[in-house]
């Protein structure tokens, strides 16, 4: 028992040193990209704080309602019927050209990683589905376009994961994550909280608080993001006390 102990105690104590030194690290890093002056000026627009969101928010409408309105008058064609060998397959290839390949793709390919469990590595599976929260703090806008992209920076989750080894394991992950991520920051970092709720194919379930480190890979605010989770999960009920995993993938926000 007292091996066990300083086993747990050693995993939680690398695992804090290295969640510090990394985020450190990324900050010290991009502390000087935070500047939009910086940015080349045909890279689009970029704003940050509610206020400047609503700014631009409010101009991209202005501008775009002012560009329809030059535009010269286009006669009416009748939308004819996209078929292929019979049936309606050219709407759904069109649903993936216009944008939502990336959506399918963050909600279908899982996240990749390792799970710590009683000292041995396992490897694992997750599918962490996301949803934005909370007011729009950073906003961007494509060079001489009119689509202006909003980032919210909280996140509820709802995250299936199977960790594959001595046994198999399913768990479910509920919680909520912040990302502080400014519109000319090549990164996002950031941190939640949620519950895993575990359940082994032997028998038995457990349930633990699992706190988390955050970075998210891509320039703000396009949807389309490479995301790197490290937590610990703290077990609660059950007979596992402490397990440490990691785990990157492809995510929409």
């Amino acid at each position: 028992m007292i091996a066990r102990t300083s086993r747990i105690r050693r995993l939680a104590s690398s695992g804090a040193v290295f969640g510090g030194v990394f985020g450190s690290a990324l900050l010290s890093f991009f502390a000087n990209d935070a500047h939009a002056e910086d940015v080349d000026p045909e890279a689009g627009d970029f704003a940050d704080g509610t206020t400047d969101v609503k700014s631009l928010e409010t101009r991209n409408k202005r501008e775009l309602a002012s560009w329809v309105a030059s535009r010269p008058p286009e006669p009416y064609v009748y939308p004819e019927r996209d078929l292929t060998l019979g049936a309606a397959w050219g709407p759904l290839f069109d649903a993936f050209d216009k944008g939502s390949g990336a959506l399918v793709a963050s909600t279908l390919i899982p996240h990749f990683g390792v799970t710590i469990l009683g000292g041995t590595p396992q490897a694992t599976l997750a599918w962490p589905w996301s949803f934005p929260l909370g007011p729009k703090l950073s906003a961007t806008r494509d060079y001489r376009k009119f689509d202006v992209y909003v980032y919210r920076p909280f996140r509820l989750i709802f995250e299936p994961i199977l960790v594959v080894g001595d046994e198999i394991r399913f768990a479910l992950r509920p919680g909520i994550r912040f990302l502080h991520h400014p519109s000319t920051w090549p990164v996002g970092i950031g941190a939640g909280v949620g519950a895993n709720l575990t359940l082994a194919a032997k028998g038995g379930s457990a349930i633990a608080v699992s706190p988390e480190a955050v970075v998210q890979i891509g320039r703000c605010c396009r949807p389309s993001y490479i995301t790197l989770a490290i937590r610990p999960d703290i077990f609660v009920t059950g007979e596992t006390s402490f397990v440490f995993s990691t785990h990157v993938g492809f995510t929409y926000f």
